[in-house]
């Protein structure tokens, strides 16, 4: 089955900042809404990798998304489907 693999998360120091400045700005409720927009979409994301066995080694989190590094290469179709 899934071997479980230790996975290296950074968030940028900028992401704080930006929360920061939601939650002065705006209502709780639309930075929830945001927040689990964007925690669904990766999720999506991690879905579509596990599905073509793709092992996720890293994730960093910055102001502009995530990024996940996986261990080995996709095909050009993989690639498509996990983006």
């Amino acid at each position: 089955m899934w071997r479980s693999l230790p996975i290296t998360v950074s968030v940028s120091p900028s992401v704080p900042l930006l929360l920061a400045a939601f939650v002065l700005l705006s209502s709780p409720l639309l930075l929830s809404a945001l927040l689990l927009g964007a925690v669904l979409h990766e999720l999506g994301h991690c879905l579509a990798l596990r599905l073509l066995h793709a092992r996720v080694t890293a994730l960093r989190i910055s102001v502009l998304g995530a990024e996940m590094q996986i261990a080995g290469r996709l095909s050009y179709g993989g690639e498509i489907l996990a983006a």
